[in-house]
């Protein structure tokens, strides 16, 4: 199993971890806790990793899932940088992957 992160754990983004380590009960997830008390259940009901700084969550995975609003996500993408190789998820209404993907910086 790959190490997943999420950034923007929603409605959505919740049953998706519940699914995840359902199937997965060794999964390996990553989350940002910017997304409050619904990040603190998963966390007590799951083993999943709280981690502060954007940055560092992206750092730490190898499949990126991120569920933000327009806002949030412009902010995140002006913080963030890609790393070539990371499998990127958008489930931002409206914004592909690919489109997501060229909004970020990316480390060469």
């Amino acid at each position: 199993m790959k190490r997943t992160g999420i950034l923007g754990v929603d409605a959505l983004t919740d049953v998706l971890v519940r699914d995840l380590f359902r199937t997965t009960p060794d999964a390996q997830v990553f989350l940002s806790p910017a997304s409050g008390e619904r990040v603190q259940r998963l966390s007590q009901e799951f083993p999943c990793w709280t981690l502060d700084d954007p940055q560092a969550l992206v750092d730490e995975v190898e499949v990126l899932i991120i569920s933000l609003d327009a806002d949030a996500l412009a902010e995140l993408c002006a913080r963030v940088q890609l790393r070539r190789g990371l499998t990127l998820v958008s489930l931002v209404p409206g914004v592909s992957s690919q489109a997501l993907r060229k909004r970020f910086r990316q480390v060469d």
